[in-house]
């Protein structure tokens, strides 16, 4: 809650000589400022705009449209520099003394003219909680909504700082493994497509040996895996069965399984001439069709 006021009394004060197009200038600048100052570290409505990449990246996996982790991880990084700004503003603020949006921050939409004089007037608000700043136009009234808005740009900067940290901590890849040799995990092995954080490490992470595949049934009714985690010199590490549903957690990373699926060599011949061969993917339904499960 905050009070403007005014004593109407007239004054002559020598003015300065500026000429109309310094004077223009003065006003430009200080209107400049003052908007630049409002939009970075007051205004809420600017915010808005680090929303608009991560409802891109959202839409994107949806829409299947081209989407990069550096751009989201770029607008993090702005969003938390924005934040930091506003953080410090907010608590230098504070620690100024009990004025803290200003004159200048939130004028008012409305006037009330009152028939007293401004000195009364300020001992009565005084007396009702509010602050006057030194000249003693401007009054404040002390509340909680600065320490909860500036609470909630500290929250929020740990959420990014911690967020964006993780992010760039993290490695995922994804691959089609069979039974046979281990399969290492870093990208000049890979099988599959990989996204790799900028400090995520995976020179030292273990091989992947696919040991045997467990065909539907009712223990397993979607199927699973039996893997085994290998060191470079092929030391067994961790062995455990995998099945979708069922991950396994190792070394600050997650296997999982996320279904089976064969590659089939069909041959159509007719007499002495093959029509057709090829290799064919077979993909599970999610319910089964008749005798038809894949």
């Amino acid at each position: 809650m905050f009070a403007v006021f005014s004593d109407k009394v007239p004054a002559v004060v020598p003015a300065p000589s500026y000429s109309f197009q310094e004077v223009t200038q003065r006003m430009n600048e200080k209107s400049t400022f003052s908007g630049v100052t409002k939009l970075l570290f007051i205004s809420p409505y600017f915010l808005l705009v680090f929303l608009v990449i991560p409802v891109y990246i959202v839409l994107g996996l949806k829409l299947r449209l081209p989407v990069s982790g550096d751009l989201l991880l770029a607008n993090n990084v702005v969003f938390c520099v924005c934040i930091i700004l506003r953080l410090v503003w907010r608590v230098l603020k504070m620690s100024r003394g009990d004025i803290r949006y200003g004159a200048d921050s939130r004028p008012p939409k409305s006037e009330l003219e009152l028939d007293r004089p401004a000195s009364q007037l300020q001992t009565e608000l005084a007396g009702a909680g509010f602050i006057f700043a030194a000249g003693g136009r401007y009054g404040e009234k002390r509340d909680i909504g600065y320490l909860g808005a500036t609470l909630l740009y500290g929250g929020l900067l740990l959420l990014l700082f911690f967020g964006s940290y993780d992010y760039m901590r993290e490695y995922s890849v994804m691959g089609r493994l069979g039974v046979g040799e281990p399969m290492p995990l870093n990208p000049t092995g890979l099988i599959g497509p990989y996204e790799a954080g900028f400090f995520a490490r995976y020179d030292k992470m273990p091989l992947v040996q696919v040991r045997k595949q467990i065909l539907p049934n009712p223990q397993w009714p979607k199927g699973a895996t039996e893997i085994a985690l290998l060191s470079e010199d092929r030391k067994e590490l961790a062995k455990t069965t995998i099945a979708p549903g069922k991950s396994f957690s190792y070394g600050g990373l997650d296997y999982s399984m996320t279904r089976f699926i064969f590659d089939a060599l069909i041959v159509i011949s007719g007499g002495n001439s093959i029509a057709y061969e090829g290799f064919v993917k077979f993909y599970p339904l999610p319910v089964k069709k008749g005798e038809y499960s894949y």
